[in-house]
């Protein structure tokens, strides 16, 4: 299941920036973790460590498996989605959270 998720946030000053994102599925886009691939496949934990950056952490769950995750801090979902938008627009687009 596919689910569009469009927000937009003021920046300071005259500029506007609008952030579309893609959410599927629901559950797991509203989960307070991430998850990202088993440490065991290389590539995949690269990619994903090199997006999250400084969020994605080591894991271990209850079912034995060790994990690439982001754990997010933010209740309810609403803030979780923005402190998402905000995590890619400042590891990536270097915005500062204070101005979205």
């Amino acid at each position: 299941r596919v689910v569009d998720f469009r927000c937009s946030w003021t920046m300071s000053g005259t500029n506007n920036l609008v952030v579309g994102m893609q959410i599927a599925p629901w559950d797991i886009a509203y989960s307070a973790i991430t998850r990202g691939p088993e440490i065991e496949l290389e590539q995949e934990t690269v990619a994903f460590r090199d997006f999250w950056k400084t969020k994605s952490q080591q894991r271990r769950f209850k079912d034995g498996s060790i994990i690439s995750a982001v754990l997010w801090d933010t209740v309810p979902t609403q803030c979780r989605i923005r402190e998402i938008a905000r995590s890619i627009l400042g590891l990536h687009m270097k915005i500062p959270a204070d101005n979205i």
